[in-house]
């Protein structure tokens, strides 16, 4: 028995476990993007790298989005890898803000691009002058959040991804049909795709400075 998290088509997997609806999870990045800086503006991009394949999938998912929601929306350069790393983040948001000076915001894909970038606006004075969306843990993001220089964060909580993969586990084991509609405790009704092997929760969490300290990890 195989079964894998994070890592859809994944050859030699029995199952694909999932948390989050990917495409949803790009999307709500550049929705909330877009809602702090009112539709329209230059605004940057940061991946874990150019190949990592969710990171840019979600990156994919999103300017789509945004290009058809809202057309002033302006991405200034291409994608940037610098998401798995806070010390290039740093650098890059730096260059970012000098190169463009009518920057609004940086959606972040990969916990440490977020962080770098709230390192430099904390650097520059700039809290709050340029939104700051993405991929966090929470406990790295409290302080920017908390402080302002980072608007809003993005993730699933991994309990409930270990959570989800042992009782799929367990279904497995007790010959009972991994199914469309069955319930996993706190994460509801799944979503199953045989054929690409996944199974699918809607359990993406909102990090906010409100709650990024309580949630725990």
């Amino acid at each position: 028995m195989v079964l894998t998290h994070e890592s859809p088509d994944q050859k030699g997997s029995d199952w694909d476990i999932e948390t989050i609806d990917n495409d949803k999870f790009g999307e709500m990045h550049f929705e909330k993007l877009a809602q702090l800086i009112g539709g329209d503006g230059d605004f940057a991009l940061f991946v874990g790298s150019l190949t990592v394949p969710l990171h840019n999938y979600w990156a994919d998912v999103g300017l789509a989005y945004a290009k058809k929601k809202y057309p002033g929306m302006k991405l200034v350069t291409k994608r940037i890898p610098c998401g798995e790393s806070a010390e290039e983040a740093y650098k890059q948001t730096l260059g970012l803000i000098k190169a463009y000076p009518n920057l609004k915001g940086i959606v972040g894909f990969g916990s440490l691009g977020p962080i770098g970038a709230s390192q430099a606006l904390k650097k520059k004075k700039m809290g709050g002058e340029v939104k700051i969306v993405g991929t966090v843990i929470p406990s790295h993001a409290v302080p920017y959040l908390t402080q302002g220089y980072m608007q809003h964060g993005f993730l699933w909580d991994p309990k409930d991804a270990g959570y989800a993969l042992v009782a799929v586990a367990k279904k497995m084991i007790d010959k009972e049909p991994v199914k469309e509609g069955m319930e996993i405790k706190g994460l509801g009704p799944a979503n199953v795709d045989p054929k690409a092997k996944l199974v699918k929760f809607d359990a993406i969490l909102d990090i906010t400075a409100d709650n990024a300290e309580k949630l725990g990890f």
